[in-house]
């Protein structure tokens, strides 16, 4: 599943590689904060924008899917939850 992430984000973020988004990627350390977590606050020199901004951008360009039950953005991180049919 986390390779499916990977490539969604790939698909999203044109400026950052598979590997890049593979190193930024992580688990959250609760299971209330999703299965998969993307914090942008590495991606701030990239983008030249705050953190917020740039989750909320990156949140509205990921398309819906069906593998993904739920896209939430907290704060500067993006957290998706897999039903666990899924995972």
């Amino acid at each position: 599943m986390r390779n499916k992430v990977i490539d969604l984000l790939d698909q999203t973020i044109e400026e950052l590689d598979k590997e890049k988004i593979d190193g930024i990627l992580e688990i959250p350390p609760k299971d209330d904060m999703g299965d998969f977590a993307f914090p942008c606050f590495q991606l701030a020199k990239v983008f030249r924008k705050a953190p917020n901004m740039i989750a909320i951008e990156i949140a509205e360009k990921i398309p819906a899917s069906g593998n993904m039950r739920t896209n939430c953005l907290i704060s500067e991180i993006i957290s998706d939850w897999i039903p666990p049919s899924n995972a």
